[in-house]
């Protein structure tokens, strides 16, 4: 067992551990009393060594504006608004107009594991961005921003015991901050090339507490300080797309994200002086590190096409790769240092463990997924003043996730997915706007059908497992476009 001046903080990588045992083994009442309030206190801190759901960003599970959304996300073919910066940054060559968007979304997850809601808290935030084009010479170019701000919060990490039964990819995923940024440019009419970088952001965790504990009269006798130091720490990975042109009604995008993990990194360190009116005093420290990818997203590497099949239906087909077999899960490692020097009055009465096993990673062992989708674009009505536009989405994403039938429990199911939408364009608003405005709505249901998860172990703590869920989310997008 290392010493307390040996601890530097510098433990392995990645997560979870076993609370501590403070063993009580005389039922007299006074020596229960000592027994369950330091177990109760040391057990509370030990609980930061229990993982939090790894996840993606937010626009990986529900899009980014209503127009992209409502067909599916098929659109790296022909997107041309501030989602560019998400779904392909070529399409942000598209346009000579400098565009400004602003969007909201909410979703409603209703998740369940044997028939009991996982309550899964609600996503809601704010997407906003630009295009901002320009010429040198003959050559178009642009530059775009596009962002994601969740409206409760910056990030959201929930802590659960490391083999608890979670939802892996709806738990925390969608509570998060992006920010994409990238360039493009149309060297010819009939080609555009676009790239970026997406940006995440992520956070180091330090909670001390020091000071004294009553071990008998924790109310009255107790005076402890604490502190919370976080770090926060940014990732970034590449975006990368191309859209070719070859006929007026026909355009081709390929688009590519690259993988990126997040560290989440939670260090707890208990410092304190035990008392008592009936005890002598005695220290006791604990020290809990964990290491763990907090976030994780894997290579995707997307194909689409969009054919303009008539004056008001265009039909948009597109193809996802994601390079799910190298997913880190959120089950990492941990290490942990108890030392209690219990005065001898105590010695028989409160057993503290000689050393706590530490927490080491439990492969996740995911499979590669292709996501197909579909989306329909139809131009319900038009005049000089106004366009109105119908639009309807659908793919099926199979999960990554085996059957849980060991001791983890990262759940997961397949997830079918439909999307409806619509868009009103104002074109003639001149004195006030020398442009356009488009509003744009959607709404997006998903539904995970029931999945069983069978134990190989008749004495697994949690049993079969069967999961099952909803998520519905809808949205608006307002843009501006300035000739």
């Amino acid at each position: 067992m290392r010493s307390r001046d040996s601890y530097k903080g510098g433990i392995p990588a990645f997560l979870s551990t076993r609370p501590v045992d403070l063993r009580v083994v005389d039922l007299r009442i006074v020596d229960l009393r000592i027994g369950v309030q330091c177990a109760a206190f040391l057990a509370a801190l030990s609980l930061l060594a229990t993982p939090g759901t790894s996840q993606a960003q937010p626009v990986d599970s529900f899009g980014m504006g209503s127009r992209s959304v409502a067909m599916a996300g098929a659109v790296s073919a022909d997107v041309k608004d501030f989602s560019a910066n998400y779904y392909n940054p070529a399409g942000l060559a598209a346009t000579d107009q400098l565009r400004l968007g602003l969007g909201y979304f909410r979703a409603h997850p209703n998740m369940e594991i044997n028939g009991r809601s996982s309550h899964l808290d609600p996503v809601s935030g704010v997407m906003f961005g630009l295009i901002a084009p320009g010429k040198i010479g003959g050559t178009r170019f642009a530059f775009g921003l596009g962002a994601h701000l969740p409206d409760r919060r910056l990030a959201r990490v929930r802590t659960l015991p490391r083999l608890q039964p979670r939802w892996e990819f709806y738990d925390n995923r969608p509570h998060r901050v992006f920010v994409g940024i990238n360039t493009a440019v149309s060297p010819w009419p009939w080609l555009s090339i676009g790239a970026g970088m997406g940006f995440l952001a992520g956070s180091t965790n330090v909670l001390t507490i020091k000071g004294e504990l009553d071990v008998i009269e924790a109310d009255k006798g107790t005076n402890l300080e604490h502190g919370i130091n976080t770090d926060i720490e940014t990732v970034r990975y590449p975006l990368l797309g191309v859209q070719f042109h070859p006929h007026d009604d026909l355009s081709v995008g390929v688009s590519y994200r690259g993988a990126y993990a997040l560290p989440g990194i939670l260090v707890a360190d208990f410092d304190a002086d035990f008392v008592s009116s009936f005890i002598d005093p005695f220290d006791g420290i604990l020290a809990v590190e964990n290491v763990s990818t907090s976030l994780y997203s894997p290579t995707q590497l997307s194909v689409g096409t969009s054919i303009q099949t008539s004056d008001r239906l265009r039909v948009s087909a597109e193809v996802t790769w994601y390079d799910w077999s190298k997913y880190v899960g959120p089950i990492g490692s941990s290490d942990v240092i108890l030392e209690i020097d219990l005065p001898d009055d105590l010695a028989n009465i409160v057993e503290v463990p000689d050393e706590i096993a530490p927490g080491r990673p439990i492969d996740a062992n995911f499979r590669d997924r292709f996501v197909p989708r579909l989306g329909l674009e139809y131009l319900a009505h038009r005049n000089d003043n106004i366009d109105i536009q119908t639009r309807l989405g659908w793919f099926y994403e199979k999960s990554p996730a085996p059957a849980q039938t060991g001791a983890a429990n990262l759940i997961d199911g397949d997830r079918h997915v439909a999307s409806v939408g619509g868009g009103i364009r104002w074109k003639d608003l001149e004195p006030w706007v020398k442009g356009y405005v488009t509003l744009d709505a959607h709404f997006q249901l998903s539904v995970l059908p029931e999945r069983i998860h069978t134990k190989d172990s008749l004495t697994d703590p949690f049993g079969d497992l069967v999961a099952q869920g909803t998520i519905m989310a809808g949205g608006l997008t307002m843009e501006v476009g300035f000739d």
